[in-house]
């Protein structure tokens, strides 16, 4: 495997994170090559990711950023996309609680801008490829 590639899970990749959670869904609907859903109604939570056909960009919102659990799920769908995750779940909770305007992470090949959003009461997550010259 190519550590600098996305890798775009299969559908069933994506259930298989969710069959051991309770109250999660998975949006069957979407091509997760372009996008996936990802909501529980009890908990009010909910990650909806698009991304560019490139893979240069996943824009990622959270809705209900307390709920540590979305976060682990989340964590793990990115991690099957061969994206870099290390200090995910703790910058978006420290982003949430905190409620900050915006902060910047950098990985090896991705920088990832994290930002408070009042309106959904949430995080706004955006991973963006290094461009290589």
């Amino acid at each position: 495997m190519n550590k600098d590639s996305v890798i775009v899970p299969d559908i069933s990749n994506l259930e298989e994170i969710l069959s051991s959670r309770s109250g999660y869904i998975l949006n069957n609907n979407l091509d997760p090559n372009l996008r996936f859903e990802i909501y529980n109604e009890k908990n009010n939570s909910r990650v909806i990711c698009s991304m560019t056909a490139d893979h240069a960009l996943f824009s990622i919102d959270i809705r209900n950023a307390e709920d540590k659990e979305l976060l682990e799920i989340l964590e793990f769908v990115l991690t099957k996309y061969n994206l870099e995750t290390d200090q995910l779940v703790e910058d978006i909770y420290k982003c949430y609680k905190r409620r900050i305007n915006e902060f910047q992470t950098d990985y090896e090949r991705f920088w990832v801008i994290y930002r408070y959003h009042k309106e959904i009461n949430g995080v706004l997550v955006r991973y963006r490829a290094f461009v290589n010259d």
